[in-house]
């Protein structure tokens, strides 16, 4: 990997020099600003978020195991309800789905850092088998995704079995 690495980065060093005309006794400076530039560069491109969005943990999401039931709440600030689907499938999987719009204004405009995320996003949770998929409830209020299972009664899983 140095073998391939080493020669890479001098050749980036050389031709930055030379785009820029600065003295090689400042290389380190020069590889850094030029690594910077690459790493903006990629990080503010379509592809990379969109790769990103599949790996992404967005939303964030915090799932609590109450005494009546389990409360999921998502973390979706800036987007409206409308944009949001909440469905439970045949595999009693949750899915939260949905597209947060940017709001800039200007679509013009230079992005100078960007650290939100903005696009389509998918959040699977399977759901445990005493949750009682019939009894959910979903409410949206300042950002925050709530949804509400309610547990299925406790059934006895043991029984004395009759000698014969």
């Amino acid at each position: 990997m140095r073998k391939i690495f080493l020669p890479l980065m001098l050749a980036a060093v050389t031709s930055l020099n030379a785009q820029v005309g600065v003295n090689a006794n400042n290389e380190i400076e020069l590889m850094r600003q030029y690594f910077n530039n690459i790493s903006q560069n990629i990080v503010s491109s379509p592809q990379y978020k969109k790769a990103l969005s599949q790996f992404s943990s967005f939303p964030s999401t915090n799932v609590y195991n109450e005494k009546n039931g389990y409360v999921i709440e998502l973390e979706l600030a800036g987007m409206n309800k409308n944009d949001i689907k909440v469905t439970i499938n045949d595999n009693r999987r949750l899915i939260v789905s949905g597209v947060k719009k940017s709001f800039i204004k200007d679509k013009n405009a230079t992005v100078v850092s960007e650290e939100s995320y903005f696009g389509k996003f998918r959040k699977e949770l399977s759901l445990p088998n005493d949750a009682d998929i019939n009894s959910v409830n979903v409410s949206f209020t300042d950002g925050i995704l709530t949804i509400n299972i309610a547990k299925l009664p406790q059934k006895e899983t043991s029984r004395v079995l009759e000698i014969k």
